[in-house]
């Protein structure tokens, strides 16, 4: 239960943010759009109130989560507390590739069109140096935004990186894309998303 203002931004004490299996959510306080606590929840019922399907949410566990934006040096969310619907989707496990290290395994049968992992770290701006060198992490936020003809493939904007202190998954699983690895054969691709904690960022899809 909220307002909304008109920009279409939201305050109250019992919003929900879903995912998108309209299943799992966010459930909590935010304020003009912006997640100031929440904890996650399913979908236990709904119900109809004068025309509005009402759900009726049962909760996960008593963490509680918040809009937590990332500066160009350190990420500020808790290291090793998952997102709820990546947590259901994806898991971390060694490589069958030799030398291949860690890598993003399917928990269970992922249907193709489905967002499987975010890919969050620190936020590096258009014109700042990236203080982490050369990490093989660092891709653009805005995923689809691309340069106009003659350069189709060039892109800018904000980025994303994964310095080294936050790229095994004994120090950072808050978010897993970064685990997954590249093929020539691929199942999934990137794309956005924009997520309540992290804001936007790019995120895989099968």
């Amino acid at each position: 239960m909220g307002s909304q203002n008109c920009k279409g931004e939201y305050t109250g004490d019992h919003i929900a943010f879903f995912y998108p299996d309209l299943s799992t959510a966010l459930v909590g306080k935010f304020s003009k759009g912006v997640l100031v606590s929440a904890r996650a929840a399913t979908v236990k019922s709904s119900s109809l109130v004068n025309g509005v399907l009402v759900p009726s949410f049962s909760f996960l566990s008593d963490q509680t989560f918040s809009y937590w934006p990332s500066t160009i040096d350190r990420v500020l969310c808790p290291p090793h507390q998952r997102d709820p619907y990546e947590s259901q989707l994806v898991r971390v496990g060694t490589s069958r590739m030799e030398g291949g290290g860690e890598g993003l395994f399917a928990k269970r049968f992922i249907a193709s069109g489905t967002i499987v992992a975010f890919y969050n770290g620190v936020r590096i701006g258009q014109e700042d140096p990236n203080p982490h060198g050369t990490t093989g992490y660092c891709i653009f936020v805005d995923w689809g935004k691309q340069l106009p003809f003659p350069f189709p493939w060039v892109k800018e904007g904000e980025q994303i990186d994964i310095p080294a202190k936050y790229q095994e998954s004994q120090d950072y699983t808050a978010t897993l894309a970064h685990k997954v690895n590249h093929s020539f054969s691929t199942n999934c691709e990137v794309t956005n998303f924009c997520h309540p904690c992290y804001g936007l960022l790019p995120a895989i899809i099968a």
